[in-house]
């Protein structure tokens, strides 16, 4: 109260000490002999595409299914039998790489006023942590070596899995978000109006935990609204508690199954295919129209009507590209895709 906000620019750095690297994997020199191969100008993104197991996430995705209608299914008492049950599948089959439980050393170091933004203040700021850490001080006794310390040959940079998780979900709102106006149900933007949500300042770089709560509403509300359909449910939590009170609740083993159908009809780079092309099977509705707008959203500037300055730029004409399929429930099977991949990596982290 009464006093200005201020906003302090530093860097804090915390030390661990690594206990899961083979030895020779932090030399030097052998890292100076891999690059001398210039391998990294074979590597395309077929070679980075045929890495990705496929069948790791066609596999896993179907117990997050799952886990979505157990987790909003509180007052069913069979759940939760069946999610010591999902937690066990979980660990056999959807773990790739199991941790063991271990107690990791962590030394907080102390925070400094450089702003890592820039290479001038990056550079103070790890050189004040490795003066914490007596490093330079030992990089003094070696001066009369063959010393790389100046060069930094000695850091190894990469990109925590958190920024990694980040930059996933901007490029997630980046790809779906449209915008608030949007009458397409399929975007981001149309649910977060009807959530009466913000958007985001920037689609490049969302706020994390508000954007990622409000990908997970929007995925976990489609997700829960095809297993209404699936199971035939007009009220689905009041038809699981009725199931359970008549001992007609689907077995765990039966859930799955049907979750790894929706996870092929709905979740897949396929079901995107599938829902343009409309194949055979598929029986042609009558048009799709857009909803009224709400008042909420007509207060909003439409894309395109904003004033501007100065000489403007021909606009190219657009080139409609026919679709034969529902093109607003294939954008749906890609958002939820996107969406199940995202909650997949936060299960692994």
């Amino acid at each position: 109260m009464s006093r200005d906000a201020l906003m302090l620019t530093g860097c804090a750095g915390t030390f661990a000490e690594d206990e899961s690297f083979e030895a020779g994997s932090l030399s030097l020199d052998d890292e100076k002999k891999a690059l001398a191969k210039g391998l990294r100008a074979e590597l395309t993104f077929e070679k980075l595409w045929a890495k990705v197991d496929w069948t790791f996430i066609d596999n896993t995705l179907p117990f997050l299914w799952i886990e979505v209608l157990l987790d909003y299914s509180k007052d069913v008492p069979e759940f939760d039998e069946y999610y010591t049950k999902l937690c066990q599948v979980f660990m056999e089959t959807g773990t790739k790489r199991h941790v063991t439980p271990h107690k990791t050393r962590i030394f907080p170091l102390k925070s400094n006023g450089y702003n890592e933004t820039t290479m001038t203040g990056l550079l103070s700021a790890i050189k004040d942590f490795f003066a914490q850490l007596a490093m330079v001080q030992l990089k003094n006794y070696l001066q009369f070596q063959e010393n790389e310390f100046e060069c930094m040959e000695i850091l190894e940079p990469f990109l925590e899995i958190w920024h990694t998780v980040w930059t996933n979900l901007s490029r997630i709102y980046e790809a779906h978000w449209v915008g608030l106006t949007s009458s397409d149900p399929s975007s981001i933007g149309f649910g977060a109006n009807t959530l009466k949500r913000r958007a985001p300042g920037n689609v490049k770089k969302v706020d994390y935990y508000v954007y990622m709560d409000l990908l997970d509403s929007q995925v976990d509300a489609r997700v829960l609204n095809i297993w209404s359909n699936e199971l035939e449910a007009k009220d689905l939590f009041a038809d699981l508690g009725k199931w359970s009170k008549e001992g007609k609740l689907p077995s765990f083993e039966v859930l799955y199954e049907k979750a790894k159908t929706l996870h092929k009809k709905f979740s897949m780079p396929s079901a995107f295919r599938s829902a343009t092309v409309c194949g055979e099977g598929y029986k042609e509705g009558s048009p799709w129209k857009a909803p009224k707008q709400s008042k909420t959203s007509a207060a909003f500037e439409k894309p395109g009507t904003s004033k501007k300055t100065g000489k403007e730029k021909k606009k190219q004409p657009e080139v409609e590209i026919k679709v034969l399929g529902d093109e607003s429930l294939a954008r749906s099977t890609r958002l939820i895709y996107d969406g199940m991949l995202s909650k997949l990596i936060n299960h692994a982290i």
